[in-house]
């Protein structure tokens, strides 16, 4: 017996060593230059993993937040929402994943992805696509998984990804999301309201919780505005770039045409409560969601879901995650998420 168990482990060490070399030749600098296709955001969020204590971490997370065992995950196809760079999708791959597919909207994240699956094991049952998480590319039925992680308070349709992926789900496929911008925790709406400010109005900065400002998106939508309209004067820029915000960039350029043929204004101004839309990509940079909510959102669906206030330990294991666990067994979630900064959930598609 103990022989077997030393065996079990013994295997499980060489896979685990494995995965943690191809984070380090995916994310590495050598691996980064010849893959990356985002201009150095590829080494930005992911360079630690090159440090094998941090590839360990991100493997622990993985399998902690799935909460599948590799045995389990065999055979089945997951679906990435929000996949990044797809090394989450990549690494359920080499765990026995049957086939991941993600959808990014960033084009130069899913040709990173491409570029390094031709050069990993299982490459061929990765695949990355440039697409909407409220209008995926994927027929009903489809997947056994699928995972939203720290992705969907990005995103500017959240119910109608939510909806989405109930479609593209097998009956009985599971729905994981995981997300650090809790909306029923005051503390966290008080520190995201900072964040939208500095993220809106400026002045730039090199850290508001942990973000960076280069150019304030009031300043952006006017330099839309400037170049597809160079006659308009500076203070006609000024009234628009104020007037559109919570616009995407198609919407501001229709604001502008309709100024120039009707002379009427737009008036949608930035107020504390709401987060503003980066213009140019359409994403928002950290909405809240109330994960209560949603919850009731996804069982009115067809999800049976269950709900945990997230503390942290995914990654690090050990007490931390056991406390984490003690606590929503011993705590109803809707009193618990009023002090954790995120949640998870679980959400089985009902059904034949």
């Amino acid at each position: 017996m103990g022989l077997k168990a030393s065996w079990v482990d013994d295997v499980m060490k060489l896979q685990d060593e494995r995965i943690y070399e191809l984070y380090a030749a995916i994310v590495g600098e050598a691996g980064a230059a010849k893959y990356d296709r985002t201009n150095g955001w590829l080494r930005q969020y992911h360079g630690k993993l090159a440090r094998r204590e941090d590839a360990q971490r991100y493997l622990r997370s993985i399998r902690n937040t799935v909460r599948l065992s590799d045995s389990e995950l065999a055979g089945k196809r997951v679906l990435d929402v929000g996949c990044g760079f797809g090394l989450t999708m990549s690494t359920l791959v080499w765990l026995g994943a049957e086939s991941a597919d993600g959808i990014d909207m960033f084009r130069h994240m899913t040709e990173t992805v491409d570029a390094y699956r031709k050069d990993v094991p299982a490459g061929e049952r990765i695949r990355a696509t440039v697409g909407r998480a409220n209008h995926m590319p994927y027929s009903d039925n489809h997947f056994d998984i699928a995972l939203t992680i720290e992705a969907l308070s990005h995103f500017l349709d959240p119910f109608g990804c939510i909806r989405e992926t109930y479609r593209v789900l097998k009956p009985g496929g599971l729905y994981i999301i995981t997300d650090d911008n809790n909306g029923a925790n005051p503390a966290v709406v008080k520190e995201n309201q900072e964040v939208w400010d500095k993220f809106e109005l400026g002045p730039p900065t090199d850290d508001i919780h942990g973000h960076r400002v280069r150019e304030p998106y009031v300043n952006r939508r006017g330099r839309i505005i400037r170049e597809a309209a160079p006659q308009l004067s500076a203070e006609e820029v000024d009234r628009l770039a104020k007037g559109t915000a919570f616009m995407k960039k198609d919407q501001i350029l229709d604001s502008v045409s309709r100024y120039l043929e009707t002379g009427t204004m737009p008036e949608s101004f930035y107020v504390p409560g709401k987060c503003p839309v980066e213009p140019e990509e359409g994403q928002y940079i950290e909405n809240l969601i109330n994960p209560v909510e949603l919850k009731c959102r996804m069982e009115e669906i067809g999800f049976r879901v269950r709900l945990e206030a997230y503390f942290g330990g995914a990654s690090r294991g050990g007490v931390v995650k056991a406390a984490n666990r003690l606590i929503n067994m011993a705590v109803p979630a809707r009193a618990a998420l009023r002090f954790s900064p995120g949640f998870r959930i679980w959400a089985w598609k009902l059904g034949e």
